[in-house]
């Protein structure tokens, strides 16, 4: 059996060596940390956050990113402070630039149609033709004013997909399901 002594510290300083801790021969450990740029956001909070990030993350300033956005940068910075929000053409755009949608998925029935409508980028008119319907009745359906029935009902989630069956609030419930 060998004994391992390792230098003093008066031996490592005249060698020239600047690190006092002596290093184990079997440990190959190395310390690394990714460096954060400046004002890169920590937590995505809003649009704000999810733009600022991507922006950085592809190394664009406000001005190229609006290029590649299709508006003007002055858009950008006020979507990035949060003192306005995007136009209902401009989220399609938008979400292809992030690679998301960066708003909550909603899990009411008006919700869904909404998000699915400006996902897409398409007017009240757009989508109450493809489902069938008035303007006015998608959007009190849009509102939770009023809720699509029958064959309605089954139109909507043919077109923005999911179960038209309510959601099961009991693990029972859950269980019966198919």
């Amino acid at each position: 059996m060998t004994l391992v002594s390792f230098p003093s510290k008066a031996e490592l300083v005249t060698k020239g060596q600047r690190n006092l801790v002596p290093a184990l021969p079997f440990c190959n450990v190395r310390l690394t940390s990714r460096l954060r740029k400046p004002g890169y956001p920590s937590v995505l909070n809003n649009l704000g956050d999810h733009l600022k990030k991507r922006r950085l993350d592809l190394g664009l300033n406000q001005k190229k990113a609006a290029k590649l956005l299709g508006c003007h940068a002055t858009s950008v910075a006020n979507w990035t402070r949060g003192t306005s929000a995007p136009r209902l053409a401009q989220w399609r755009r938008l979400i292809e630039f992030l690679g998301y949608d960066p708003r909550p998925e909603p899990t009411e029935l008006s919700g869904r149609l909404l998000a699915f409508r400006t996902r897409l980028g398409m007017s009240q008119e757009c989508m109450a033709e493809r489902l069938g319907v008035e303007p006015g009745t998608l959007g009190r359906w849009e509102r939770g004013a009023r809720a699509p029935e029958g064959k309605f009902l089954a139109r909507v989630f043919g077109l923005i997909g999911g179960d038209p069956r309510p959601m099961p609030r009991t693990t029972g419930e859950r269980l019966k399901r198919p």
